[in-house]
């Protein structure tokens, strides 16, 4: 219940990130806490799931940050 209450408040974005986090999460948690190896090549596709997941966040934060044109064009719009 508490997954899903916390799911409907995140944009989609948001969300989707969460699902490629979860098996970074495992392999993390795997090395930590488990001793389980972690080669180069697993290093680094790590690394670059990680920073795609970042970069798409950073953009959509950008974007929400700016108003779109029709908000523009309303807020500067006077009454007749």
């Amino acid at each position: 219940m508490l997954w899903f209450r916390g799911i409907s408040r995140l944009t989609p974005v948001a969300v989707s990130s969460l699902g490629l986090l979860s098996p970074l999460t495992a392999v993390i948690l795997g090395w930590a806490l488990l001793g389980q190896a972690m080669g180069g090549l697993s290093l680094a596709g790590l690394l670059m799931v990680l920073g795609s997941v970042l970069a798409v966040q950073w953009q959509t934060g950008r974007e929400s940050s700016t108003p779109c044109p029709t908000e523009i064009t309303l807020a500067t719009r006077r009454p007749a």
